[in-house]
């Protein structure tokens, strides 16, 4: 049978593509020229073959980061040319930028090109000979064969004085209760590159990626050398190159992960620590593991291989821990699975027997604190599973279990050292930063033991049980008592040295003190907090000039701004007898709710 009616061609019309209508093809069509409709063929269609497949690594490489350089503004416009000149005096150190001055730097840099390309022409020349004994498809050959990328990543190191700078900065404020590198060992090696310029290879790459990730975290902290005087465009410069840094070092992750040796594990670690801040928490996850995984490898038999000297020991049993607090923090913090890695070192109380300070006072005792505090946030994650799925009498002794270890918390923090390191939070110490980061860690686990049982509501037989309601209460007291001892640290730092805008314990410890206290204040209709959460939200703003405004940052602020003003809005925290009716519940509940979608 023969249909009737026109047939439907291969490309119709936008509007008769839209309505799913046969079209003829032609322009204008029949039917669009029948009802006086304007007829166009704008639209392409799909694209022909098939769409290029992300390779695994890639995606581990570089994540969907927001380009702060992507600005849409002209080439001519004034604040772009401005941001050019900024990064031109950066680089090169000049004051005036005049034609001549440019031009000297334009000939030096033709020279160092001119050097990279020869040493990079002879380094391919004898990987290409080393070549031949591989197959094309080899991981050996992959990796000789990325040597130009390892070429190009280095060429954008800095000045020996711009990296000197930047190298202090991260090893005065990145690494802070943590041990990623060797601070003299890292130095004297870079400087060997500078002075003594040598060919690179693959086995370069992991070196090379650290070093860039040494830089990213250095730029990313530079804005506490200056203070509260640094303006905004200089806010978004440090931004723009922090990005353009680990952008580079993003690159080589296919080698670093290849080769797979200790600084493989290092430079991994400073990339996890780097995008924390910036909301990518799975992609942080999975360095942290990787890191993690490749620290321990190397730390099996690390006793009794006498090929390393004391200072190698040191070094990796202090990066091992430092790759141990980032993992567990960050897992169970964000809900991720927990990696089953124990520690491979059997003498862990020797840690600190070599001095690794350089210009600094060396902080291995509060590097010991964390991991203890860790391995206690690690105890009660593990309790607090499966908590709200309990009947009373099993309950009861879940409750037990978590008041235990909440008691073992409170009574290690008590026995800490209260002189330079540890609980010493005088505002004058030198490392009152350090001591404030681990005060903030300890106070997180417990708001982090408190804040689940604030907005519970469970069955009335069971809420009625006087034991569970006192173990309850004991819980949420210490959570409330945290919480505002946090905002009290936040705002002791932002007077005494400035709030960061970089740092992921400062901003996140805050934001959860002023959610639990927010939530407090609805279950226990009281308005004694109200002028801490304000006082929270108000440190919380200062912080989003940095990292924290590219992501979800800000989007929570606003919630957690407008839960806060709509509770005083509501003046809920002046109740009465009459107000005690089923709007007050309604709005009970609302809260509730919102608070659950923060958590």
């Amino acid at each position: 049978m023969v249909p009737s009616g026109p047939k439907r061609v291969s490309k119709a019309c936008d509007r008769c593509r839209r309505r799913k209508e046969r079209c003829d093809g032609t322009a204008p069509c029949a039917r669009c020229q029948k009802h006086g409709r304007e007829c166009s063929f704008l639209y392409a269609g799909k694209p022909l073959g098939r769409p290029r497949k992300t390779r695994h690594d890639e995606e581990l490489a570089i994540a969907d980061f927001e380009d702060p350089l992507d600005t849409g503004s002209d080439f001519f416009d004034v604040d772009r040319i401005q941001a050019l000149e900024c990064i031109v005096r950066y680089y090169t150190g000049l004051d005036h930028l005049n034609s001549a001055g440019l031009q000297d730097v334009i000939m030096g840099l033709q020279t160092t090109q001119n050097l990279s390309c020869q040493a990079q022409g002879q380094s391919q020349d004898v990987s290409a000979a080393q070549l031949e004994h591989w197959p094309a498809d080899s991981p050996s050959a992959q990796i000789k064969a990325s040597i130009p990328k390892i070429v190009e990543a280095a060429s954008v190191f800095p000045t020996p004085e711009t990296a000197s700078t930047l190298i202090s900065i991260f090893f005065e404020f990145g690494q802070m209760n943590y041990f990623f590198l060797d601070e003299s060992t890292f130095r004297s090696s870079l400087d060997q590159f500078h002075n003594l310029p040598s060919t690179l290879t693959a086995k370069d790459a992991p070196w090379v990626c650290t070093v860039l990730m040494v830089f990213t975290i250095g730029v990313q902290f530079s804005h506490l050398k200056n203070g509260d005087k640094i303006q905004a465009d200089r806010i978004w410069m440090d931004d723009a190159l922090a990005l353009m840094y680990f952008r580079q070092a993003s690159r080589l992750v296919p080698n670093v992960l290849a080769i797979a040796s200790m600084q493989s594990a290092q430079a991994l670690l400073l990339m996890g620590f780097y995008i924390l801040p910036l909301g990518h928490y799975n992609l942080a996850s999975t360095y942290f593991s990787i890191g993690l995984k490749m620290v321990t490898e190397d730390c099996l038999g690390l006793e009794r291989d006498a090929s390393f000297t004391v200072r190698e020991v040191e070094v990796r049993r202090r990066v091992w821990c430092t790759a141990f607090i980032l993992e567990r923090r960050n897992s169970v913090y964000h809900g991720n699975p927990v990696d089953i890695i124990r520690p491979p070192l059997g003498n862990f109380d020797m840690l600190g027997i070599v001095d690794m300070s350089v210009k600094h006072i060396d902080t291995y005792q509060n590097t010991k604190a964390m991991v203890n505090l860790t391995n206690m946030l690690e105890h009660v994650w593990h309790t607090m599973s499966g908590v709200s799925d309990l009947e009373a009498r099993q309950l009861t002794a879940k409750l037990r279990q978590i008041l235990d270890a909440r008691d073992e918390l409170l009574m290690y923090w008590e026995n800490l050292p209260d002189i330079v390191f540890g609980r010493d939070l005088c505002p004058h110490n030198p490392l009152f930063r350090h001591n404030a980061y681990l005060a903030l860690s300890y106070h997180s686990i417990h708001i982090f033991i408190g804040r689940p049982f604030i907005l519970e509501k469970g069955p009335e037989e069971m809420m009625s049980e006087e034991p569970l309601t006192k173990m309850k209460n004991g819980l949420i007291a210490s959570c409330v008592e945290s919480a505002l001892a946090t905002i009290d640290l936040c705002q002791k730092i932002k007077d005494q040295c400035g709030l960061s805008r970089s740092s992921y314990i400062e901003f996140t410890s805050c934001h959860a003190a002023v959610s639990a206290l927010a939530a407090a204040s609805i279950s226990s209709q009281t308005s004694r907090w109200s002028i801490h959460c304000k006082q929270g939200l108000t440190l919380l703003r200062a912080m989003l000039g940095g990292v924290f405004s590219q992501r979800g940052g800000r989007k929570d602020i606003e919630r957690l701004e407008y839960m806060v003003d709509q509770l005083l809005g509501y003046e809920c925290f002046e109740f009465q007898e009459e107000f005690h009716d089923g709007s007050n519940g309604n709005f009970l509940g609302w809260g509730a709710a919102l608070l659950q979608f923060e958590t």
